[in-house]
């Protein structure tokens, strides 16, 4: 399958399972899918840290444990910790060793939101072409900022999770994850 249609593909699952999904939320998972973590790994042990403090605070059902997301990446949540199918510790180092991948391209990243764009004026997701235009010449103006998730989608799915590479979650699946 082809980048395209799978990216494509990936949107509709998502869209799917998280049906309160804004602009926003499908902007960050082209970011996601094109870049991967590495993006947010300045310091290792900052980072780590901050792993830690979110677990401290953690919200959430552990309904899912990890997802796909396309382009060989994955969402691992940190409730796979709290049901006691990884360590806090591996789950860190899983985190670490994806994002010392490096990849994308802005050129990727720009045909995931042309993708976004074409779903949307077709129907399949809940926002107007020309509003997700709109939305995407604001993120350029404001000088291209990481994306987070909308208020709704916090709300709803009270999303905590690292982008990994995939073959980890195969890993862990494998293992009786």
């Amino acid at each position: 399958m082809d980048g395209a249609c799978e990216f494509s593909r990936v949107v509709k699952e998502h869209f799917g399972m998280y049906p309160f999904a804004e602009i926003t939320d499908f902007a960050k998972l082209a970011f996601q899918n094109e870049f991967g973590a590495g993006h947010l790994i300045r310091d290792e042990q900052k980072a780590l840290e901050y792993l830690k403090a979110e677990m401290d605070a953690l919200e959430g059902d552990g309904a899912h444990l990890y997802e796909y997301i396309g382009n060989n990446q994955g969402r691992i949540y940190l409730a796979a910790i709290c049901a006691g199918k990884i360590s806090l510790e591996r789950f860190g180092s899983i985190f670490l060793e994806s994002a010392k991948y490096v990849r994308g391209s802005e050129a990727g990243f720009l045909q995931k939101i042309e993708i976004l764009a074409d779903l949307a004026k077709a129907g399949e997701l809940p926002f107007a072409p020309e509003d997700f235009w709109e939305f995407v010449e604001k993120w350029k103006c404001a000088g291209r900022p990481l994306f987070r998730h909308s208020e709704a989608y916090r709300q709803h799915y009270r999303p905590a999770y690292r982008v990994v590479n995939w073959e980890f979650c195969l890993e862990m699946e494998n293992n009786g994850f």
